[in-house]
């Protein structure tokens, strides 16, 4: 992970390699949408996406609040109703390099393991 983009520009050259990042920051619904049908494992399911909400996460000890976004959506499969479904995005943009910013990062890295194998399994 590098520095946070200091100019405009050099977070706008960032975001175009990451295209969910983009997606939620420009509140564009029609991305997100083609992203998450892209990423389903039923290819002939549709998605709408009806909106994307920022909310405030919770504090880090010591430092600001991590913003949430909760996209809401319909998934419709071939020949069944239209299932809404929220999906939730953590976008975490680091600063610098310092120690502190090392803690946070690890305490982030702890919470994307907890994702990747436990959510699955609770869900």
């Amino acid at each position: 992970m590098g520095k946070r983009p200091e100019k405009k520009d050099d977070l706008q050259d960032l975001l175009s390699q990451m295209p969910i990042a983009q997606a939620i920051l420009t509140n564009n619904v029609n991305a997100m949408a083609d992203i998450i049908q892209a990423n389903l494992p039923n290819k002939g399911a549709i998605v709408f996406v009806d909106s994307i909400e920022k909310s405030v996460g919770e504090k880090f000890t010591g430092g600001s609040s991590t913003p949430i976004y909760r996209v809401f959506a319909r998934v419709t499969r071939p020949s069944e109703q239209p299932k809404r479904r929220q999906f939730v995005v953590k976008l975490v943009l680091m600063p610098k390099t310092d120690s502190y910013t090392l803690v946070r990062r690890e305490s982030y890295a702890v919470e994307r393991r907890f994702y990747e194998t436990t959510a699955k399994r609770v869900r």
